[in-house]
C-alpha cells in the first residue's frame, strides 16, 4: 500500500511513539501536560482545537461526517494499529513561530494510547523513506524523518499517553524548550497572553486561535493598499482602525444546545479600537438587512454585542448550536442559494 504524504508523517509519528514506550517505558512523568504548553513566546500565530468537544457536538458530524479517521488523514493507518488513531486524540495544537522561514510551522497532539498499542504502530510505521533516525533528547524520544526533513518528538507524560510534537529546524527545539519550562511560553507574551486571559475567562473553548500583528506587517499593508488605484482616500481611512489592531483572538465554543463566538482584538490606540467597532458596526447594519446572511446566521448577528474598554474590543454572540449545524449542512450541501425553510425550518417561514 502507498501511504500520501499525510500518511506517512502520521505513520512516522506513531512509530515514534511506540518505539519511545518500548525503549524506555520507566522514564514516564506523571503530570499531564497541555499542547499550550509547547507554545513558545515568539509565536507570530497559535491555535488549539479541543477534539473531545468538536466531535461530541452535532457541528462535526456536519462537517466531516462519521469517519474521523479521513478528518485527521490517518484512517489507512487503523489497520496496521489496530485502533484509529484519530480516536485517541484529545486535543491538537498549530503554532507558527514569529520569524522563520516561509512555510515553518509546528504542531503539538495529545495522545492517549498504551504502550503496546503505540509499539503495534511501530512496527508497521514508516515515511516511505525508512522510519528515519530516533534518538533520546532528554525525555524526548525525537526522530528525523529524512523525506519531508520535519523532525518529530515523543514525550510520554504516564503508562497511558503524552504528548507528541512535529516540527522542523530551531522551531521543534524551541517548542521541547518550551513543554520543559526552559524556555518562556505563548502566555509570557504580551500580544498573546493578554488575549489568551480574555478569551479564557469565558470558559472552555473548543477553538481558540491567536496571532499579534507585528507593526512592519501592518504597515507593509498599508502601504499596498495605498499604491492600489482602487483604494481611496476615505476607504483608507475606513480601514486605518483596523490596521492598528496590534493582536486578535477568535474563541469558538461548541455546546451541545448553544454555541457561542468570541473575538478580543488588542489596539495601539483607543482610537483605532474605536474606529474597529464603527466598521463592525456598519458590517452588522448591512448584514441585518441581507437576507441571505439572515437566513443562515440570523441568531447570530442579532446576538452580536460589542464592547470597547481603552485599548481593547470584545465582541461576543451566541445561537443554538442546531441552527448553526442546520446552516452549515444546507450551505455545503447545496453550495448557492438556500431555502429558508431547509435552514431553519417553519421559524423561518413565519418571519414578516
Amino acid at each position: 500500500m502507498t501511504l500520501d504524504p499525510r500518511l506517512k508523517l502520521g505513520a512516522a509519528a506513531l512509530a515514534l511513539a511506540g518505539a519511545g514506550y518500548a525503549i524506555h517505558q520507566a522514564d514516564v512523568a506523571t503530570r499531564v501536560t497541555r499542547v499550550e504548553d509547547a507554545f513558545p513566546e515568539a509565536t507570530y500565530l497559535a491555535a488549539t482545537l479541543d477534539v473531545v468537544a468538536l466531535k461530541s457536538s452535532p457541528v462535526f458530524g456536519v462537517l466531516f461526517g462519521p469517519d474521523s479517521g479521513r478528518v485527521f488523514g490517518l484512517r489507512d493507518l487503523e489497520a496496521r494499529c489496530g485502533f484509529d488513531p484519530a480516536d485517541r486524540m484529545d486535543r491538537i495544537g498549530f503554532v507558527v513561530p514569529e520569524k522563520g522561514d516561509k512555510g515553518e510551522f509546528g504542531a503539538a497532539f495529545r495522545v492517549r494510547a498504551t504502550g503496546e498499542e503505540l509499539s503495534r504502530c511501530a512496527a508497521g510505521g514508516g515515511d516511505g523513506a525508512g522510519a528515519g533516525t530516533m534518538k533520546k533528547e532528554g525525555r524526548f524520544f525525537v526522530v528525523e524523518t529524512p523525506r519531508s526533513g520535519a523532525r518529530i518528538a515523543y514525550r510520554p507524560d504516564n503508562a497511558s499517553g503524552g504528548v507528541l510534537l512535529l516540527g522542523k529546524g530551531d522551531w521543534l527545539a524551541e517548542m521541547t524548550a518550551a513543554l520543559e519550562g526552559r524556555a518562556p511560553r505563548i502566555g509570557a507574551g504580551a500580544a498573546h497572553g493578554g488575549l489568551l486571559r480574555r478569551l479564557d475567562a469565558a470558559g472552555p473553548l473548543t477553538l481558540r486561535l491567536t496571532v499579534a500583528l507585528p507593526r512592519d506587517t501592518r504597515e507593509r499593508i498599508r502601504g499596498e493598499m495605498a499604491r492600489k488605484s482602487a483604494n481611496t482616500a476615505a476607504s483608507l481611512a475606513r480601514m486605518s482602525g483596523v490596521l492598528g489592531v496590534e493582536a486578535a483572538g477568535l474563541g469558538v465554543a461548541l455546546g451541545p444546545d448553544v454555541s457561542t463566538l468570541r473575538v478580543e482584538l488588542t489596539c495601539e490606540t483607543p482610537d483605532d479600537c474605536a474606529s474597529t467597532k464603527g466598521l463592525i458596526d456598519e458590517t452588522r447594519f448591512k448584514l441585518q438587512k441581507d437576507i441571505v446572511a439572515r437566513l443562515v446566521a440570523g441568531p447570530f448577528i442579532d446576538a452580536l454585542e460589542v464592547t470597547l474598554d481603552g485599548t481593547t474590543l470584545s465582541a461576543r454572540t451566541a445561537g443554538r448550536t442546531e441552527d448553526l449545524a442546520r446552516a452549515i449542512s444546507r450551505v455545503l450541501e447545496r453550495g448557492g442559494p438556500v431555502d429558508p425553510g431547509e435552514i431553519l425550518g417553519d421559524r423561518a417561514r413565519k418571519r414578516p
